[in-house]
This record gives structure tokens, C-alpha cells and sequence, in this order.
């Protein structure tokens, strides 16, 4: 048995929850660095303009040890605004750093690249012209993985309540975003499969409500609370927008990527344009509106 309950499998969401909490952990560790290094740099600062103040530079030219330890203050004077800058840079780069780390990791915790695998593989589904009663158990899969992995790292106390509630906003956002990606690279898929889509969005929504999570795992992690409501409300809008643009005019599409490309990914955009949706688009449109496409992004940079 390889279902998400199964022993085998439940071992195995345990390594990568145990992973996922030590590279946030190690992701959160470049704010101290970062407080470090702004500390430094205040204090340098702040001992260079004491002393500077202290010891007018060349006071007494006739002097020549007192010469030599001005020129030791211009060199520190000629470093400090190079140092002021590395510390703001620094500074400046750890939030986009840390989300971007914290996002990796969740992607890997979730297993990204077997999900999209498996959104493309269900192949026929998506092309099918009957209405499917049942979401695809991929995503039930997805939901129950998340929840153990709220379980597990809620009980460790290996991170800090902002640092826990700040990794399940990335991790939710990060199913999200998977579901999109995978939803992009069908090439064919009728209108009962956008259909199809939307319901497998909307299983993952109600799976990644915090009640929905608490309860999934109780059995294994009784004390636990609720995991934070982070961001499942306006990751929801937006995959079911890109779904239901598929359902747009050819002229619409075009349009909507236009006002919207700077919120869409370009390979998301294009597969808007390009899939082939129950015979509504055809092979002149598709060329068409890849190049314009193409042209709206260009236009961006």
C-alpha cells in the first residue's frame, strides 16, 4: 500500500517534514545574519564619526605619528560608505532570500515535480466529454500530505510561531501554484475537463481549510491546533481565474492577458493561448496568439 496513510508512505512525509523544518529553520537564520551585519555596520559608523570628531585630520602637519594615525582615518573614512552599502544590500536581500528558500522547500516537502507528473498523466481525463463525479485522487493525496506536514512540524516546536506560520502560508501557496503549473501543461482538455480542474481546486481549497487540516491528522497529532488561514482564499481566486479564462473567446483571451500578464508566469499565458479546448481553437489562432503573446511579455521588460 503506497496511499498516503499507508506506514511506508507516512515515513516517508516524515523525513520531508523533518527536511522542510530544518531548511526554514536554516532559511530563517539570514534574518540573524543580516541583524548582524546591520549592527556592525551601525557601529562602525557610528565609531568613525566619534573619532572623527575627536581628531580633526591633519591638525598638526609638523607631527608625524599624529600624521600617520590621521591616515589611518581616511582609510577607515574611504571604507564606510562601501560597508554602509554592503549592510543595506544585504539587509534589503534577505526577505526575498528567505521566500524564495522557504518556497523551494516547500515545493520539495509536497513532492512538486510528481505532482505536476501526475496532473499531465491523467491524460484522457482531461480530453473525456462526461462529467467526472469525483475529484482526481491526486489532489486528495496533496491535501492529506499537507495536513501531516502541519502535524509534525506544530508538535516539534522546532520553529518559532511567526517562522511555523509563515512556512504553511508558503506551503499553501506553494499546492497552489503546483496546481496551476500542472494545469498549464495539459495540451488538450474539453470543457469537462476545465470542469475536472475546478473541482480538483476546489477539493484542494476545502482540504487546506484549518479545521479540514486539524482533523485529518488528530488521530496522529491529538494536541495540535489549527494551522493559520494564510493565504488559501486568494491562491483559490487565483488558479480558478486562469481556469475559467480558458472558457474566453479567442480575441478575449488575448485581452485578458494583456491586463494581466504582469500577474501570470508567461508559460501560464501561453498555454492560454495555445491549448487546444474542445476544437475552439484552431491552428491559425494558436500561432497567432502565441506570437502576441510572446509580443505582450517582450513589451514588460
Amino acid at each position: 500500500d503506497m496511499g498516503p496513510t499507508s506506514s511506508r508512505s507516512k515515513n516517508e512525509v516524515f523525513n520531508s517534514a523533518k527536511r522542510l523544518e530544518k531548511e526554514t529553520a536554516a532559511a530563517y537564520s539570514c534574518f540573524f545574519a543580516a541583524v548582524l551585519v546591520d549592527v556592525a555596520s551601525k557601529i562602525f559608523n557610528d565609531g568613525q564619526d566619534h573619532q572623527s570628531e575627536q581628531q580633526p585630520l591633519w591638525a598638526d602637519l609638523k607631527d608625524m605619528a599624529t600624521s600617520k594615525e590621521k591616515n589611518e582615518d581616511i582609510s577607515g573614512l574611504k571604507n564606510k560608505e562601501p560597508l554602509e552599502m554592503y549592510a543595506i544590500a544585504a539587509v534589503s536581500i534577505v526577505p526575498n532570500l528567505v521566500t524564495q528558500a522557504t518556497r523551494f522547500a516547500t515545493v520539495n516537502s509536497i513532492s512538486g515535480k510528481d505532482l505536476i507528473f501526475q496532473i499531465i498523466c491523467c491524460g484522457r481525463v482531461w480530453e473525456n466529454h462526461s462529467m467526472q463525479e469525483q475529484s482526481n485522487t491526486y489532489v486528495d493525496d496533496l491535501c492529506e500530505r499537507a495536513a501531516f506536514l502541519w502535524g509534525y512540524m506544530s508538535s516539534s516546536m522546532g520553529l518559532s510561531p511567526p517562522a511555523l506560520q509563515y512556512t504553511w502560508d508558503q506551503l499553501v501557496r506553494s499546492a497552489f501554484l503546483l496546481l496551476l503549473e500542472g494545469f498549464s501543461k495539459v495540451p488538450n482538455c474539453s470543457t469537462e475537463g476545465r470542469s475536472l480542474m475546478s473541482m480538483d481546486l476546489a477539493t484542494l481549497s476545502h482540504g487546506l481549510i484549518p479545521e479540514t487540516v486539524q482533523a485529518e491528522v488528530e488521530d496522529d497529532y491529538p494536541m495540535i491546533s489549527p494551522p493559520p488561514k494564510a493565504c488559501r482564499e486568494e491562491m483559490m481566486r487565483y488558479v480558478d481565474t486562469f481556469i475559467k479564462v480558458f472558457y474566453f473567446p479567442n480575441q478575449d483571451i488575448i485581452d485578458w492577458i494583456k491586463e494581466n500578464s504582469g500577474d501570470y508566469h508567461l508559460d501560464h499565458s501561453l498555454s492560454l493561448a495555445t491549448s487546444k479546448a474542445a476544437g475552439s481553437k484552431n491552428k491559425r489562432f494558436m500561432t497567432h496568439g502565441k506570437k502576441s503573446v510572446i509580443d505582450i511579455y517582450n513589451q514588460m521588460k
